[in-house]
C-alpha cells in the first residue's frame, strides 16, 4: 500500500493511490504502451480482474491487429505535437465483444510520447453496439470514416482531417452502407448508433 502524502495546499493526507482506484472514469496508466496500473471501473469495462491486465500490451484492447500499429504511430505523432491526443474508436473486451469508446490520453514526456502516458476511457457502447459479422469485416479507414460521420462531419471535413481525397471518403461511406445493408447515410448513422 502507498503511503499518504500531505497535501501542500491544505495539509490534509491524501491516499492518491486510493483515488487513482476510485475514479468515477475508467483509468490506465502505460509505460511503453503496456499497462502498469489500471484502476476498477477500467478493468469492469474489459470484462476482467485488473490483476490480468497489469503487465499486458495496450494491444489486447484493439478490435483488429493491425490498428494497434497503424493507429499507435498516428497518435504519437499528435502526443508529440500537443501532448495528449482524444479520439473515439472500436476497442476489444477481453471477453471479444467489440465497442465503442471514447480515448482521452496525456504523456508526461512529449520527446518519447508513450515512454508513460495516462489514458481514460468511456465505454459509449450502450449507444452505439455494432452486429459482430460487421465489426469483424470493417477495414481501419472504414472505423476512421465512420467515427467522424458521428460526430457530424462532411466528406470534405473527414477528408482534411484523415488526409485523404473526398472521393475516397465517398468510397469508405459507400462500402459502410453496404456492409450494414442501408441506402443512406441517415441510416447508416441510426445503425451506428443503435443497432
Amino acid at each position: 500500500m502507498a503511503e499518504a502524502r500531505v497535501s501542500p495546499y491544505t495539509g490534509a493526507e491524501i491516499d492518491f493511490e486510493m483515488m487513482f482506484d476510485l475514479l468515477p472514469t475508467a483509468a490506465a496508466v502505460l509505460h511503453d504502451r503496456v499497462i502498469v496500473a489500471c484502476n476498477r471501473l477500467f478493468a469492469n469495462m474489459l470484462r476482467t480482474d485488473r490483476h490480468q491486465l497489469i503487465g499486458r500490451s495496450f494491444g489486447i484492447l484493439y478490435a483488429a491487429p493491425e490498428d494497434f500499429e497503424v493507429r499507435g504511430k498516428r497518435v504519437a505523432e499528435v502526443l508529440k505535437r500537443c501532448g495528449a491526443y482524444a479520439d473515439d474508436r472500436l476497442l476489444k473486451r477481453l471477453d471479444g465483444e467489440i465497442f465503442w469508446c471514447h480515448i482521452s490520453g496525456q504523456t508526461l514526456d512529449r520527446r518519447s510520447p508513450y515512454k508513460r502516458a495516462i489514458w481514460t476511457f468511456v465505454d459509449l457502447s450502450t449507444d452505439r453496439r455494432i452486429e459482430s459479422e460487421v465489426r469483424a469485416s470493417l477495414t481501419q479507414r472504414e472505423r476512421d470514416v465512420a467515427t467522424l460521420l458521428l460526430k457530424g462531419l462532411s466528406s470534405k471535413e473527414i477528408a482534411r482531417h484523415l488526409e485523404i481525397s473526398p472521393r475516397t471518403v465517398d468510397i469508405h461511406r459507400g462500402s459502410l452502407l453496404r456492409k450494414y445493408g442501408v441506402s443512406s447515410t441517415a441510416d447508416l448513422l441510426k445503425n451506428l448508433v443503435e443497432s
